[in-house]
């Protein structure tokens, strides 16, 4: 028997799977029709319109889930926006130029994810609109590599974005594997899928966050707790044993297989020529950083005084100095360990899932402020308590 959804439960859920898939699928049909990236401005408009007419009422019900929490989150964001502004008035136009997109997707996230109760029913539907996102995934993937269609960078074989959106989805299908159920061969194949497509188009990043998705789906399910899960595991620490010691010979016969299709995947380019390891410019950015920080250690430099750290540790550091830096920094690592100490099964799932996106995410590319996925694992994270089962005496 299906559990009874409430209406408020209803309306966060809804707007949390339209937040996540609606952005994808957008990108996605611009990038996969020829000179659609022109239009980008204007599906932009189109789909916030939509997520705010489903945020609205979202927040709504947030509130009446939980008043004090949603008004203290909101009290906080109008503080700290309010305290910024005055404090660094140089930064005013760059706070005010983001404050639609941080309150929107960022404080909106938070709020909706943090008030969140329905996991199980908000799974299964990530889990349904994860098939539908892979599939649109596939159509910008047949564009580019078989018909030479170019998005906006004018890349036809690599688009960083292409593997961050395909991340959850794909994760999401691996948890399903991992699940009790069944019928998993529908799972197989876009979990496949979307492992393939992020290799052979995507970004080091967003296979990283594939990794670690399924490494942490994993383990939530077999915990070594028989034999075959022991295995499982010794199984799988000799192939990578393997492929680590072989990994040029075997990326260099794989990417000429792809070579062969048409197929120039990136990742295993880098892979076959030793340049896995390239920091794509990051390096430099971050000694600006680095020096900026050094300038104003103790207040900072203020919030989106520059973005172009890569790296939220930097990024809390450079904006507000080190004294409250290493206390934020502290305070997400610690809601990042959580993912593992959540009693309800579905929760931990569904955190699992998010801080795999949200942890990469945020320590390889630009500022988290404006953006969803961290905001809604730190939503999901602050809402839980941690659960170490204990064994009884006596």
């Amino acid at each position: 028997m299906r559990p009874v959804i409430r209406l408020n439960q209803n309306c966060i859920i809804n707007f949390l799977i339209l937040e996540i898939s609606c952005t994808a699928i957008k990108y996605f049909l611009v990038q996969a029709i020829p000179g659609g990236y022109v239009y980008n401005s204007i599906a932009n408009v189109f789909v916030s319109l939509l997520l705010i007419l489903v945020l609205l009422p979202a927040l709504a019900a947030a509130f009446k889930e939980n008043p004090t929490s949603v008004g203290l989150m909101m009290l906080g964001f109008v503080l700290i926006i309010s305290s910024q502004m005055l404090i660094f008035p140089e930064n005013a136009s760059a706070i005010l130029s983001n404050l639609v997109k941080m309150a929107g997707m960022s404080l909106g996230c938070l709020i909706t994810a943090n008030t969140l109760t329905e996991y199980e029913i908000f799974y299964y539907k990530l889990v349904k609109v994860s098939k539908i996102i892979i599939c649109f995934a596939m159509l910008e993937f047949i564009t580019h590599e078989f018909f030479g269609v170019a998005g906006s960078d004018q890349l036809v074989d690599y688009d960083m974005s292409f593997g961050f959106f395909l991340a959850v989805p794909t994760i999401t299908h691996f948890a399903e594997i991992c699940s009790d159920k069944k019928r998993k061969r529908w799972d197989v194949v876009f979990f496949s899928l979307g492992t393939a497509m992020a290799v052979m188009m995507g970004s080091r990043g967003s296979i990283l966050a594939i990794f670690i998705g399924c490494v942490l789906c994993y383990y939530q399910k077999s915990k070594l707790r028989n034999i075959r899960d022991i295995v499982g595991v010794i199984f799988c620490c000799v192939v990578a044993v393997f492929i680590y010691i072989n990994y040029r010979q075997i990326s260099i016969f794989v990417y000429k297989i792809l070579m062969d299709f048409g197929i120039e995947s990136r990742f295993f380019s880098m892979l076959a020529y030793g340049d896995i390891t390239y920091s794509a410019g990051r390096d430099v950015l971050q000694e600006g950083v680095v020096t900026l920080i050094s300038q104003h250690p103790w207040i900072g430099s203020g919030m989106l005084s520059n973005t172009s750290s890569h790296n939220i540790f930097y990024e809390v550091i450079l904006f507000y100095g080190y004294p409250i830096g290493i206390i934020l920094i502290a305070i997400i690592v610690f809601e990042w360990g959580k993912t593992i100490f959540v009693e309800d099964f579905f929760k931990r799932r569904l955190m699992a899932i998010f801080v795999s996106y949200a942890a990469v995410d945020s320590l390889l590319n630009l500022t988290v402020l404006g953006k969803d996925m961290f905001w809604i694992y730190l939503g999901l994270a602050l809402s839980s308590k941690l659960y170490v089962k204990r064994n009884k005496v006596g």
